[in-house]
């Protein structure tokens, strides 16, 4: 059986592709191969919705699958995929995510024995970023237990790294060694669309280093070292998810700080600061614009803990 899509006009762009069913030997085969090329999204989702599309783009990709196999579920087991996609030009409703401007996305599936991989390609913020994800065999995903998981983001500003495995009983985790490098974190809060006050110094460049493990509903954090331009620090720390109420313990080790890198300078060192006050109108002052509502602390039950800083 061959059904054959020579060339659709769609919204714009062109569909075409072909699907195969033989069952002519001893197998089942099945082959499919799909080219989209330009199709305005937006257009097809207002005509798909009968409304305002919520995003925009012109999109592009290609799917290419095949398998065998004895019976249905044989074939289905079988199946092996390749996917690319291109999505340019993207126009979004939503104001956070209105940043993203273009996406290319690569996804191999090698069946149900083999591990499947993601890549991502996107602009956000004008700022290219690299997506690279790694997974355990479909089947040992399937099986409940924990599997290996390699994550990486990459850009300019910031990359994150973890190696390691993905525990989802009895509670979720992380079971590996995490690593994010940030070149300034001024610019990655800018870039991230959340800049720092304006009399904020800019803290550089900052680098953790942690070493996470789980067993049963506790999670640890084994080490953490977190490097600054002027801060240096460690921290321990576990969750336990067991109990009625979870629990937590922590510590932080504090080497080297210097606050003054990290706050913003004293009124009297800033541009066009007001005359020094004296201590009277300095005591009015400091209490005028303090909220009278009370504070909620109901989340402190919610969790109970340690947590010590030396």
């Amino acid at each position: 059986l061959t059904a054959e899509l020579s060339e659709l006009a769609a919204y714009g762009g062109t569909v075409k592709g072909q699907a195969k069913l033989d069952g002519a030997g001893t197998a089942l085969a099945a082959d499919v191969a799909m080219q989209v090329d330009k199709v305005d999204v937006g257009a097809l989702v207002k005509a798909a919705t009968k409304g305002k599309a919520p995003a925009k783009g012109i999109a592009s990709g290609s799917l290419e699958a095949s398998g065998r196999g004895a019976s249905p579920r044989a074939l289905a087991e079988s199946l092996k995929a390749h996917l690319k996609a291109d999505l340019g030009g993207i126009e979004v409703a939503n104001k956070q995510a209105a940043a993203l401007t273009e996406l290319k996305l690569e996804a191999d599936l090698p069946g149900l024995g083999a591990a499947p991989s993601l890549k991502a390609d996107l602009i956000y913020n004008q700022e290219p970023v690299t997506l690279d994800l790694a997974l355990a065999p479909v089947r040992e995903m399937l099986s409940g237990g924990p599997f290996p998981l390699t994550a990486k983001v990459a850009s300019a500003l910031v990359t994150a790294v973890y190696e390691g495995k993905l525990r989802r009983q009895p509670v979720p985790g992380l079971d590996g060694r995490f690593n994010l490098d940030v070149a300034s974190v001024g610019k990655l809060a800018a870039w991230l669309g959340r800049p720092l006050p304006e009399a904020q110094p800019n803290p550089g460049p900052l680098k953790v280093e942690a070493m996470l493990a789980g067993d049963g509903q506790i999670v640890t954090l084994q080490e953490a070292k977190i490097t600054g331009r002027d801060l240096q620090a460690t921290a321990k720390g576990s969750y336990d998810g067991s109990g009625e109420v979870p629990r937590f313990r922590a510590k932080l080790n504090i080497e080297e700080l210097d606050a003054d890198a990290y706050l913003p300078p004293p009124a009297e060192k800033r541009k066009g600061a007001a005359p020094q006050q004296q201590p009277e109108e300095q005591t009015r002052a400091g209490t005028q614009g303090w909220s009278e509502e009370p504070l909620d602390l109901a989340a402190l039950h919610q969790a109970r803990g340690d947590l010590r800083i030396e």
